[in-house]
């Protein structure tokens, strides 16, 4: 406790010199830190000090009890003698009530028995519900310890068994009530009877009985049509199949668009990744065409007919190939080369294919002596593009075999182990 308040004074006192010595913009600057900080340092002072006086000058002996019921707490103390001198835990029991007050208590407790017994019950001499009992009565300064002196038909928790109760059955109950040192015992007695016929029970059990009565040679049971006069009208549950159904088609009606619409993007995106990876190739045969000083157009044309052969040769479908092959459909059949460049641009959903056509747009504007050139310089960042694509494809392939290989090691271990387990089972 004294290494405490030495430390919240030193940390006090460096506070003050620090804020006096530092020049008043700097203060200005952290006011907030430097007032927050004053103000938990000596809030921790303060409290180091009043812990120090409870703990020393201000200590009386004395520890004080908690009210009956609220239960026992540990102190730890300090304890200087000329046998021993450190630490001591004591443990401060609950206070105990004197006679008249503990049987005060336990008049309370049998009067709050008396109320709560009975539960969804009428009285007494007329119990076929289950009973409400209980350990600890006036909030639990009052300890209770049930016994009955027959438990055929109830249990120790107060819950009845009397499907096979016939008559009425005089159950007796004693109670041990403690209030401290003092003890009391309350004895009472209740009658069980069979459930009447007009409560859920009462019917539920006499259409058991009615049921269980019947000779079990016969091939079919007769459902009662009666029962204590009361009529029973019997229908076979429906399990709900055709009410499950209708909802189930009701929720396919709405969740068969918004399939539609995911299986359209993920279409869209394997389209863009497909066009992403396949641009190096169609930069790469571009400027290859057009350095060999063929137009635009014709560029277009010769690639589009090397890439139907190719398809035709191999089967394979290429999305970057398949927009530039609208491309070229579209300047054949009389669009305009810069509104075809624009359309191919805006189509291809990606900025790798618009920047080509703001190139190519450029160049058909102010001339295409630097295309070739420049159509070589992307092709180069194109082709290191495709090389981070296939590392991040690498990477991600990489994630999903981690799976299959975690669920392999678990069969091997499986396989390991239980032969030895089987082993140690027929010791």
């Amino acid at each position: 406790m004294v290494q405490t308040v030495i430390v919240s004074l030193i940390c006090l006192l460096t506070f003050l010199l620090w804020k006096r010595k530092k020049r008043k913009e700097r203060y200005e600057k952290y006011k907030r830190a430097v007032l927050l900080l004053g103000i938990m340092e000596l809030m921790g002072l303060m409290l180091s000090l009043q812990q120090w006086y409870e703990s020393g000058w201000g200590f009386s002996g004395r520890l004080a009890r908690e009210d009956m019921g609220q239960g026992s707490y540990r102190e730890e103390l300090e304890l200087s003698s000329s046998v021993y001198s450190g630490s001591l835990e004591v443990e401060v029991e609950d206070k105990w009530p004197d006679q008249k007050e503990a049987e005060k208590k336990i008049k309370d407790a049998i009067a709050e028995i008396d109320a709560t017994f009975l539960a969804e019950n009428e009285s007494l001499d007329q119990i076929y519900r289950d009973v409400q009992i209980s350990e600890v009565y006036q909030d639990g300064q009052v300890e209770a310890d049930w016994s009955f002196d027959d438990y055929t038909y109830v249990s120790a928790d107060g819950k009845l068994k009397t499907e096979e109760l016939e008559e009425d059955t005089l159950v007796g109950a004693s109670v041990l009530l403690s209030c401290g040192p003092y003890q009391e015992i309350y004895d009472f007695s209740f009658c069980l009877c069979p459930s009447p016929a007009d409560s859920k029970e009462g019917l539920l059990r006499q259409i058991q009985k009615s049921i269980r009565d019947q000779s079990r040679e016969s091939g079919d049971i007769v459902l009662p049509e009666e029962v204590a006069g009361i009529a029973l009208h019997w229908k076979k549950a429906g399990n709900g199949d055709g009410a499950l159904l209708s909802v189930l088609g009701l929720l396919v009606c709405f969740l068969l668009p918004y399939g539609d619409r995911k299986e359209r993007e993920r279409q869209r995106a394997k389209i863009r990744r497909e066009r992403k990876k396949d641009y190096p190739l169609v930069v790469d045969e571009l400027a290859l065409f057009l350095s060999a000083g063929i137009t635009l157009p014709e560029a277009a044309r010769k690639m589009t007919e090397a890439y139907e052969k190719r398809k035709k040769r191999t089967g394979k479908v290429q999305a970057g190939f398949e927009l530039w092959k609208f491309f070229s459909y579209e300047m054949r059949e009389g669009v305009q080369e810069g509104e075809a460049i624009a359309h191919m641009g805006m189509r291809s959903e990606l900025k790798e294919y618009k920047k080509l056509a703001l190139l190519l747009e450029q160049n058909r504007r102010q001339g295409s002596e630097k295309l070739v050139q420049q159509l070589e310089e992307e092709n180069l960042l194109a082709y290191e593009m495709r090389k981070n694509q296939a590392r991040k494809a690498g990477e991600e392939a990489s994630v999903k075999l981690l799976f299959p290989m975690l669920g392999m090691l678990g069969i091997v271990i499986a396989i390991l182990l239980l032969p030895a387990m089987m082993t140690m089972g027929s010791l």
